[in-house]
């Protein structure tokens, strides 16, 4: 049966299965994820030194290896801070850090760090491995740094390059520790007296000449034999003796090394071998070292199933130890070409792997990972491998060297390790979807908060109402998102709430992502220190509710300007009667006695100021939206040179007013009161628009439009243009100047309805209108109105005089008792028999009664039941060949006027005569 494994069954791990965890960043072991358990459990039967940097504030978790890397430092260092425990390289491990977080493998050859692991600075060198360890995310969550200490490898080898550079000192300046000469016939050994007292001879015998064998016998017997037989060799061929041996001395055991050359006599038989002997104790010694830390190196690689390679990229060949070869499934050879191993790469790893183009370039990633199939066995493995390019002078690059590990029971954890969050999520969904599903589908905002108010807990419907992630909501209070004006009975309701009272239906106001607001209605109970709360979107109803007291208002208003448009309509209707009278009496005046010395000026004036009357009724009926258009061709400069008295007392003292009408004004056809009342309403929006006064431009020009304008229009247009210098409006506004009830002023100061009035009169008219705007400029409004054609202005001022009556029979249906009788007198003064009624009820009766009427003349609006339009329509079945002329002062279009010819008030006996004459006309039985 497979063992189980423990952290117990390590010195360090048992401290690691005891270490109350809880204090730190990490928590409880029992809450780690496994992702970091499994980590932690490789470390810690890992015989290689690693240590893993978890987590933000990189906690230490080590293995025995690394407890004897870290010395003194250990215990202590475990469960510790990087920066708390090595403040002395943290500048180094910040680095490594933050590229190993960002997912970055990196490898280090021989560093030397400056350490006080032992309570003193020393020098350790090191190769290190730092591999990225994801969660169960796949987001890093630490640092996993594999650490074996080279210190005793590297002192080796520079201890041993010190002793060569000794020794080439020596031997270029000829020192040695003893120089000889061996007489080979005589087998007298010559030897220096330093020479001679490190083999225990006695000098002066030494340097008389001593038996060889008083020399060789020194030698430990391990080394004798194998000395000898490199003197015979010298002997026998004379090559150069080289020798290295052991001698036991009073200081200890002894290594020298021996050099020397054979001379030969005349006969070619050995004669002398002369040469030196140098002490070669610490080079050994430090061999030795270097021997055994590779030797320990191998070890770890062995291990850690490790494996080191060089690759020479001009030759393309694979130096690697024996390991290396091993992790391919390959015997180890030393030498393989690089395509061998190209070749056993799966097919879609090849890209992550090194080829010959990136290897040329030195652009081959150095830290990656890659899966192979295995040469003896053929199973798939996983490998990581960690390399850096060695650089010629000219920085090409000619080596990658590097480690190769077999990653492939990690890469399987992780597959297992994701499956089983996997199925964990499956097992908690399935628990969890019922509630899960409520929570996630209410329109109404649901969460949890604690006694404090930080919200703990937030359904989806906060995103979609509000707009803000849960990430910038839960583990905050609400306060940052709280209306200003709603915080402090917020924080009253929090604190109410947690007494234990509920509360039911609180409203307040939350800020959403885009900057605005929404109402929100709470319902929220405590339980167990915590708060359970519900919150529904009132926003709509709150702008419903505003918006029905708006119209309210606005209703409000209308109707206030209604009644005030009643009662100006029928002043206007009372005013045109008396202009009707005065104009009527000064026509019977004039006619009667109109050649009388000094009558005709004072009759002048009197039309004049009839005149001048009916205009201001025009502008009355205007203002009470009594008047349908009546387009006709009209002077536009007479016009408004006609209104500057009108305009100059419309506006304040501080306005100063100026008009500018182009030469050559071509005629106008709209229905010019209108078009007073739409220069009025444009003049009274610039006196309001002016608080400090400023100035009020009116000009006007002729225009040819070629259809370029988004409107489409084309042809002649006049363009009258109302600027002023006041306060301006916001593109806001402009866009939404010409909406009906649209304002900007306070409410009782405007109906919005000016611009409409405006607007709907220039497009009624085949026009348009524009406005132009800058805040703190002023604002241009521009009027277009079609051109007139010469003929018909022409037409419409020709007056033509009154027709006699010829005794045609008048039925004049009147109400007012001061119109009736002047129009009486006049219509007989044309010749016609008039008979007057002064109800539509009355001449109705008189008419059923058969009272003779060539015409019937009525006026439009009349006490009692039965109105002028009434009667004309019930003439239509009655008598139908009747003639009919109905008139009104308040030149609108009441419902049934239609067909019926209509004169507007006050009228001149000219106009009154050429309507009953055309009336006539159309009716050619009466005549």
């Amino acid at each position: 049966m497979p063992r189980v494994l423990s952290w117990r069954d390590s010195p360090v791990g048992a401290l690691v299965a005891g270490f109350d965890w809880s204090a730190t960043s990490l928590g409880a072991i029992a809450d780690w994820p496994q992702s970091l358990r499994t980590t932690v459990d490789l470390v810690l039967h890992s015989p290689v030194p690693m240590v893993l940097m978890w987590g933000p504030d990189h906690r230490m978790v080590y293995n025995d290896g690394y407890a004897r890397i870290a010395g003194g430092k250990h215990p202590g260092a475990l469960g510790g801070t990087v920066p708390g425990i090595w403040p002395e390289i943290w500048d180094w491990n910040r680095r490594i850090l933050e590229a190993g977080f960002q997912g970055e493998s990196q490898s280090h050859t021989d560093h030397l760090f400056l350490l006080e692991r032992n309570g003193a600075p020393e020098e350790v060198w090191c190769d290190l491995f730092y591999t990225p360890v994801p969660d169960e995310g796949g987001v890093v969550a630490g640092v996993l740094c594999t650490v074996i200490e080279t210190t005793g490898r590297v002192q080796a080898l520079r201890a041993n390059e010190r002793s060569e550079e000794r020794l080439r000192h020596a031997l270029d300046i000829g020192v040695a520790l003893g120089v000889w000469d061996w007489d080979i016939p005589n087998d007298r050994f010559h030897a220096s007296a330093a020479c001679a007292k490190l083999f225990s001879v006695d000098p002066a015998l030494a340097e008389a000449g001593a038996p060889v064998a008083a020399f060789t016998g020194a030698i430990l017997p391990d080394d004798r034999e194998r000395v000898r037989e490199a003197l015979a060799a010298t002997l026998r061929s004379g090559v150069p003796f080289n020798a290295e041996y052991r001698l036991a001395t009073a200081d200890g055991l002894r290594w020298l090394s021996s050099q020397g050359r054979c001379v030969v006599d005349a006969d070619g038989k050995p004669s002398q071998v002369s040469g030196m002997t140098m002490d070669v104790t610490e080079r050994k010694k430090i061999e030795q070292a270097l021997r055994d830390s590779e030797r320990r190196l191998r070890r770890a690689q062995e291990a850690g199933q490790i494996g080191t390679f060089e690759a020479d990229i001009a030759l393309g060949v694979v130096h690697g130890s024996d390991m290396f070869f091993r992790l391919w499934g390959l015997e180890p050879v030393g030498v393989v070409p690089i395509g061998r191993f190209e070749g056993m790469l799966i097919p879609e790893d090849r890209n992550r792997a090194s080829n010959e183009e990136s290897r040329v370039l030195g652009s081959a990633a150095p830290v990656t990972e890659y899966r192979i199939r295995r040469a003896d066995t053929g199973e798939e493995r996983w490998l990581a491998r960690w390399a850096e390019f060695v650089r010629d002078a000219a920085g090409r690059p000619v080596r990658l060297v590097g480690t190769l590990h077999d990653v492939t029971e990690r890469k399987r954890a992780e597959l297992a390790l994701r499956a089983l969050n996997a199925e964990l999520e499956d097992r908690v969904a399935e628990r969890t979807r019922e509630r899960d599903r409520v929570w996630a589908v209410s329109q109404d905002l649901l969460g949890v908060a604690d006694d404090q108010g930080v919200l703990l807990s937030v359904n989806p419907a906060w995103s979609r109402t509000l707009g803000w992630p849960d990430s910038e909501i839960v583990g905050r209070r609400s306060a940052w998102m709280e209306h200003p004006d709603d915080r402090d009975k917020t924080h009253a309701e929090l604190e109410k709430l947690a007494t234990g009272a509920r509360t039911l239906n609180f409203e307040n106001r939350f800020l959403c992502s885009d900057g605005s607001y929404r109402w929100l209605s709470w319902t929220a109970v405590p339980d167990n220190g915590l708060f359970y709360c519900v919150a529904r979107d009132i926003t709509a109803e709150k702008e419903h509710a505003a918006a029905l007291e708006r119209a309210h208002e606005q209703l409000r208003q209308s109707q206030k300007m209604e009644a005030v448009g009643q009662l100006t309509g029928g002043i206007a209707h009372d005013f045109n009667n008396l202009l009707q009278a005065m104009s009527g009496c000064l026509q019977l005046i004039g006619k009667r006695a109109g050649q009388q010395a000094g009558v005709a000026p004072l009759l002048d004036a009197g039309r004049q100021a009839v005149d001048r009357g009916a205009r201001l009724v025009q502008q009355l009926m205007a203002f009470a939206r009594k008047q349908s258009l009546h387009p006709e061709p009209f002077d536009l400069r007479d016009r408004l040179l006609g209104m500057n008295g009108l305009l100059e007392r419309a506006l304040r003292a501080d306005i100063h007013l100026t008009m500018e009408i182009g030469g050559g004004l071509w005629p106008a056809v709209a229905d010019p009161t209108q078009f007073e009342l739409a220069v009025l309403n444009l003049a009274v929006n610039a006196r309001d628009a002016m608080p400090n006064g400023g100035r009020l431009s009116v000009a006007a020009d002729n225009t040819i439009l070629s259809g370029e304008r988004p409107d489409g229009l084309t042809g002649d247009f006049l363009r009258v243009r109302v600027a002023d210098t006041g306060t301006g409006m916001t593109p806001e506004v402009v866009a939404r100047a010409f909406e009906p009830f649209f304002t900007t002023k306070e409410v009782g100061k405007g109906t919005g309805l000016g611009l409409s009035q405006v607007y709907g009169f220039a497009h009624q008219s085949g026009g348009a209108a524009t406005v132009e705007s800058t805040p703190g400029r002023g604002t241009a409004v521009t009027l277009l109105l079609p051109r007139a054609s010469c003929a018909a202005l022409c037409e419409a001022v020709v007056e033509k005089a009154a027709p006699e009556g010829r005794g045609v029979r008048i039925l004049l249906v009147e109400d007012d008792p001061v119109v009736a009788p002047v129009v009486t007198a006049a219509l007989e003064d044309l010749g016609y028999a008039v008979a007057h009624a002064v109800t539509g009820y009355e001449a109705l009766t008189r008419l059923r009664g058969g009272e003779p009427a060539d015409l019937l003349f009525s006026d439009v609006v009349m006490p009692g039941t039965v109105s002028g339009v009434e009667l004309a329509q019930e003439m239509r079945s009655l008598r139908p060949g009747l003639p009919v002329l109905l008139t009104t002062g308040y030149n609108e279009n009441v419902a049934g006027m239609e067909g019926f010819r209509v004169l507007a008030k006050p009228y001149r006996i000219e106009e009154l005569a050429a309507a009953i004459e055309a009336e006539l006309a159309g009716h050619p039985a009466v005549l």
